[in-house]
């Protein structure tokens, strides 16, 4: 299968898988046990703190720089690259930073498949030859018919 067609599977996969994993969390907690409902009402209802505004504050531009990256991905942007590791690896650290959580089932199976689908798109990135389709001058070829 060509490389291309599975770089872009995967964004558009890890797109769903991201959007799926919210989704879930929400429609799908109520069905935790009611103490783990209970800690996470606790956890809304609490006031900011330095830690929550850190999340916020780095965790939104992270964001969006990871939407950047996916559309720089599918047009072999030269910055996609950097800038899709930086912004994973940011919002790694960013949930160790944020602390304890709680998931269903459903959102952690889904957050790790996406953690898969997120390896598959570096290595695809970096180790494959695709990498020379990200260099400055590189000539994209246009599929024949």
């Amino acid at each position: 299968m060509d490389q291309v067609i599975v770089l872009r599977a995967a964004v558009v996969i890890e797109i769903v898988l991201a959007t799926a994993s919210l989704l879930a969390e929400f429609l799908l907690e109520g069905f935790l046990p009611e103490a783990l409902r209970t800690y996470t009402k606790a956890a809304w209802d609490a006031p900011l703190n330095l830690s929550d505004l850190v999340v916020v504050v780095v965790g939104l531009p992270l964001s969006i720089c990871l939407l950047v990256a996916w559309i720089g991905i599918f047009v072999f942007w030269k910055h996609a690259r950097p800038l899709y590791v930086v912004s994973s690896l940011g919002l790694i650290v960013l949930v160790l930073w944020a602390g304890p959580t709680v998931q269903t089932a459903l959102g952690t199976f889904i957050n790790t498949s996406a953690a898969l689908v997120n390896g598959l798109i570096i290595g695809l990135l970096y180790f494959s030859p695709l990498r020379e389709r990200f260099r400055p001058g590189a000539l994209i070829e246009q599929p024949t018919a």
